[in-house]
């Protein structure tokens, strides 16, 4: 039995669900429209804090010292506080208002002595501890050494992320320590400055706190000709800094003339590409260079995946980029219209050689102004790199190399070759010459001996093969490094060795050498003929050519040359 309304109340019930869905799709759209509106707003908020931002030549430092103390009885309580305001004041008096600064005692998070502050490495710890915090932090040591005081430290920068050098002061009263500090972080400040490339192709150069002028001009972060390293630092959707890159062996040096904080600036690179145009959440950092220590210990290697170290490489250190090699000075006869002054002879560049690690020890001293010197890294007589370096900027580098070992295995292969080849030339030379002494003395048996080993030796196409397998091996094997410079190098060594084994041991002179032994031996035998009063055997119809073809190229020889007809004949 069927309830009456049950289809009534069926079709009621659809349209009710129905409604509900349309009301449930409405209500969707609604909130996805206030979500982009939501969106829209803070994109719109970032933007506009972003815009509001001063530029970098009116943002200051904001910077955080912090001391640490040794375990001396001399450092107490009151000295420790005392010797923190002290450094405060100086800040503000020599700073002033181009630092935004705290200073606090070190509580022995990272360090807890000379040594230890020494080897702090840059890592996660340091970028956690002051992330978007400051943009210098800089960690100091005091402690007794001897009869005076020791106060080291290390600069932190935090956008950058780079870790400085460790610098030392020496102090005999106790009065002088908060001075030595004060110029120990002013030694080590080392102001940050963004790089721009115009659309000219031109260099900008734009110091932060460039406007600022400190009471001390010693701190003033824009400096003429000041050198900068170079760093591109990627950027996240809140423009925070999340990831940084060295661009290697390139430097950025100031302008002479610096206008709030601006200037023009001279790339110096070894890179191809150099510096490009500014993108989107990148931009490009210059690091100041201050101290330096010692040296650099440069390790040559390959580069991946071979990663071979580079033993017996020769290093030159040059002051400009493309110095006068010996093989390029004038010579003397050359030398007349050159000045007395312009003739002296030029200092020899300093050159060094690798050891079995690949590993070369490059002093300050090598660059006593600080500036960039040019390393010419030399694999025999192939140029490998010539990059631009600061030695003692870091302890330790890694310059990477194309792997030579291709053009190095082709050039032993092909010495070998040419060994063969002056080894076959002289023996060729020594028999010829007794050949022909023979003949000339009548022995034709042992001129006959001397002729048959000359026939047996290796002759020119045997050479030719030789180098032909040298030169396939070696070229599909560039081709599949996609390395052109020792393709190139590869064929101009097969081609020149091939050019010396066609003019050395051609065949032509051999036959012509055939032909004046053959001569001799003929003129012997008419003469022994007419002692006698024999007439000479009669020439077969080979000899009478063999003679009348030399007659023709002797006498095509000896004969004048033809004058030009005249113009117009």
């Amino acid at each position: 039995m069927v309830f009456p309304g049950a289809a009534a109340v069926k079709s009621v019930c659809q349209f009710a669900i129905f409604d509900l869905q349309i009301s449930i799709c409405n209500a969707l759209q609604s909130l996805r429209r206030c979500l982009l509106i939501v969106v829209a707003g803070c994109q719109y908020c970032t933007a506009a804090s972003a815009a509001d931002q001063p530029p970098i030549e009116a943002q200051p430092y904001r910077v955080r010292i912090e001391i640490g103390f040794g375990s001396s009885p001399q450092f107490d309580a009151a000295f420790r506080q005392r010797l923190l305001e002290q450094v405060s004041q100086g800040i503000e008096r020599y700073v002033g208002e181009l630092w935004q600064c705290q200073v606090a005692e070190h509580q022995g998070r990272f360090f807890s002595n000379v040594a230890a502050l020494e080897r702090l490495v840059a890592g996660p710890v340091l970028q956690e501890m002051f992330a978007e915090k400051f943009e210098k932090v800089y960690l100091l040591h005091v402690d007794v050494s001897g009869a005076g005081y020791l106060s080291a430290g290390r600069e932190w920068d935090v956008p950058v992320r780079q870790l400085g050098l460790l610098a030392t002061r020496h102090v005999k009263d106790r009065r002088e320590v908060s001075d030595s500090l004060l110029t120990l972080v002013r030694e080590l400040f080392r102001p940050v400055a963004e790089i721009e490339r115009t659309r000219a192709g031109a260099t900008a150069l734009r110091v932060r706190g460039g406007r600022f002028h400190p009471p001390d001009a010693l701190w003033q972060p824009a400096q003429p000709e000041k050198l900068f390293e170079v760093f591109y630092c990627f950027l996240d959707n809140d423009h925070a800094v999340e990831r940084v890159q060295q661009v290697p062996w390139t430097y950025v040096t100031a302008g002479q003339h610096i206008d709030e904080g601006r200037s023009d600036a001279v790339v110096t690179s070894g890179l191809r590409a150099g510096l490009g145009a500014r993108r989107h959440r990148l931009v490009t950092v210059g690091l100041g260079i201050n101290n330096r220590s010692v040296g650099t210990k440069l390790t040559l290697m390959t580069r991946p995946p071979a990663r071979k170290l580079l033993a017996g490489v020769e290093v030159e250190l040059s002051p400009v980029p493309n110095p006068v090699r010996e093989t390029e000075r004038p010579s003397n006869e050359s030398r007349a219209d050159v000045h007395p002054e312009e003739d002296q002879p030029a200092a020899k560049n300093p050159r060094l050689i690798t050891d079995r690690n690949g590993v070369v020890s490059v002093t300050s001293a090598s660059a006593p102004d600080g500036r960039p010197v040019w390393l010419l890294v030399h694999s025999g007589p192939v140029l490998l790199a010539r990059v631009p370096f600061v030695p003692g900027l870091h302890s330790a580098e890694t310059l990477e190399l194309p792997d030579d070992s291709l053009r190095l295995e082709v050039e032993g292969a092909i010495a070998l070759v040419q060994a063969k080849l002056v080894d076959t030339v002289a023996r060729r030379a020594v028999l010829m010459a007794l050949a022909k002494n023979r003949a000339k003395a009548g022995e034709w048996e042992a001129m006959e001996s001397a002729w048959k080993e000359i026939k047996d030796m290796r002759p020119a196409a045997s050479f030719a093969s030789d180098i032909g397998v040298i030169r396939i091996r070696a070229v599909k094997a560039a081709r599949e490094k996609r390395d052109k410079s020792t393709e190139q190098r590869v064929l101009k060594l097969c081609s020149e060795t091939l050019e010396l084994v066609n003019n050395y041991l051609d065949e032509e002179k051999l036959a012509e050498f055939r032909t004046d032994l053959d001569d001799l031996k003929q003129t012997d035998v008419e003469l022994k003929a007419a002692k006698a009063g024999i007439d000479p055997a009669p020439q077969t119809e080979a000899e009478k050519k063999k003679g009348a073809k030399k007659a023709k190229k002797k006498a095509a020889a000896t004969a004048p040359a033809k004058s030009a007809p005249a113009a117009g004949s």
